[in-house]
């Protein structure tokens, strides 16, 4: 059984042969961040970093808002 493949940007799991179809949804989702021919080489070497902040910064981004709303009521 061979490693399933997972975007490291966004956690999408890539279904079939290995990388089939990174190009593609890289350009779609990510170029704004890095471009594809910058990505793959690290992306393969799986030394390609996050650069979109983590969900637990959302969420505590959220509960501060939401915190600041009830507060003012």
């Amino acid at each position: 059984m061979t490693e399933k493949k997972v975007c490291p940007e966004c956690n999408r799991e890539f279904k079939g042969n290995g990388w089939d179809g990174i190009d593609a949804h890289w350009r779609s989702q990510h170029e704004h961040i890095m471009s594809y021919e910058e990505a793959w080489p690290l992306i393969a070497s799986g030394e390609y970093r996050p650069k979109k902040k983590s969900r637990g910064d959302a969420n505590q981004a959220a509960f501060r808002i939401v915190k600041e709303a009830t507060e003012r009521d």
